[in-house]
């Protein structure tokens, strides 16, 4: 990344001059968005969903207030937050390693100068601070706690006062929708717009959707309701969210509201044009917006369908199961790449995100890690193309791995330890017993990798 170390927050890119330097200013945050774009050619590689920082930045516009804190945690995805999010905001430098006082000292003086804190969880978060220092900080001293969560990011709200924890979903008076609407959906409630970060999606994908109503002073007390969802071209509803637009809600005072959906494309979703649609008091279907959805699984996979050499059967929480593994090669050089398949299963619809982790485990000491690691590969099953919310009850992911192994690595007996975890959070999903307890938090292979001596 072109982001430059530091030992000292930094703000956005705004912040980097000020003056008559502005038009360096400007074409240095050019040249920086433009080197950051080129980067993230690769960064969506195999993938269609662009939606991730696109949505958590629209919806962080939408929610921040003037007198709210913005802190990019950690900042190492600096320059694409920042095309996404233009105001201002603090980055937590991703080279630190945080402690509990690293974390107060950082955080003190941007809390106490505002009203709630704004925390951009980014998949590097659990790098910078193993122990989750800055959040235990603030949520130790928040009023109120709000998360929107993107896949591996999530957009987490502080409400430092009372007052601003009363409005915490409370728009912007600045906020407005990226595409205008204009649909009744009961006498004095209107949907008015939406926000919407792509026009392309691939089955198993979730659609984040912004959507923004309006309620005339007259029905302030006016009870209504909608359904909105996906729907493809032949009238089929395939996902949907139930609205309710109540006097409860935390409506602005000029009479806007906005929700933030999160629509999962089913894997059996057919290819093709989709509109969303919303379901109003009177019974009537309305259409606004699209996309085209490229369909990338089909295939439903059996356990008929598979041969495991390794076969296991290992229980996570959450329907969750560990059916066995493939490994190509026992032995490995240091540098090389261990190749592996994992098997998994769910008797369950899975709500929640999670990475898979691979370890190679030694019995020397890797001071470059401050750990026995010496391989690791990390990311969502199947190299993020099959995400556990996308997964069918029964059918079988296969998950394949080319882990690759530190070029330092002595030659030994090292051992494989698998498991999944919360992207947001870093915790781990524990392996259950036949009560459902908890019994561990990874499992370990028995089949033991030899890393062969160098030549």
């Amino acid at each position: 990344m072109p982001c430059p170390a530091s030992s000292a927050p930094r703000r956005g890119l705004g912040r980097l001059g000020n003056g008559r330097r502005w038009p360096l200013t400007a074409a240095l945050a050019a040249v920086v968005i433009g080197v950051s774009l080129a980067g993230m050619r690769g960064y969506y590689n195999g993938r269609v969903r662009i939606d991730d920082y696109t949505s958590l930045g629209r919806a962080l516009q939408a929610y921040a207030h003037p007198g709210d804190a913005v802190v990019l945690y950690s900042d190492r995805d600096w320059p694409i937050f920042a095309y996404h999010y233009p105001d201002d905001w603090t980055g937590l430098p991703h080279l630190w390693d945080v402690g509990p006082q690293t974390a107060a000292d950082f955080l003190t003086p941007l809390w106490e100068s505002s009203d709630g804190l704004w925390l951009v969880v980014t998949p590097y978060a659990g790098v910078t601070d193993p122990g989750g220092h800055a959040p235990a900080w603030l949520a130790e001293r928040a009023t109120a706690v709000r998360e929107y969560p993107y896949g591996d990011k999530a957009l987490r709200f502080y409400a430092r006062t009372p007052e601003r924890a009363a409005q915490m979903e409370t728009l912007n008076p600045a906020a407005h929708p990226r595409f205008p609407a204009d649909i009744i959906i009961a006498p004095g409630v209107t949907l008015t717009g939406f926000d919407q970060a792509s026009r392309d999606y691939a089955s198993g994908d979730t659609v984040h959707l912004g959507v923004y109503w309006q309620r005339a002073a007259a029905a302030k007390e006016a009870y209504a309701e909608a359904e909105v969802g996906l729907m493809d071209e032949n009238g089929r509803a395939w996902q949907w969210e139930y609205v309710p637009l109540s006097p409860e809600r935390a409506w602005a005072e000029d009479g806007r509201l906005r929700d933030e959906l999160a629509l999962l494309i089913p894997p059996e979703a057919p290819a093709g044009e989709y509109t969303f649609y919303v379901f109003n008091n009177q019974g009537e279907t309305s259409h606004f917006g699209g996309f085209r959805l490229r369909q990338r699984q089909t295939t439903f996979v059996n356990l008929a369908d598979v041969t495991i050499s390794r076969p296991l059967d290992v229980a996570f929480a959450n329907g969750i199961r560990l059916l066995g593994y493939d490994i190509a090669n026992e032995s490995v050089a240091p540098g090389g790449a261990l190749h592996m398949t994992l098997y998994w299963q769910t008797d369950q619809a899975v709500t929640q995100p999670y990475k898979v982790f691979t370890h190679l485990l030694g019995e020397v000491y890797n001071a470059e890690t401050d750990n026995f690691l010496w391989g690791q590969q990390d990311n969502e099953p199947v190299n993020g193309r099959r995400p556990t919310t996308g997964w069918r009850p029964g059918e079988v992911i296969i998950d394949a791995y080319a882990m690759p192994i530190a070029a330092n690595a002595p030659a030994g007996v090292y051992t494989l330890e698998i498991g999944l975890y919360d992207p947001i959070t870093g915790a781990r999903l524990p392996v259950v017993d036949e009560s459902g307890t908890a019994v561990a938090d990874h499992v370990v292979l028995e089949t033991a990798v030899t890393v062969t001596p160098l030549e």
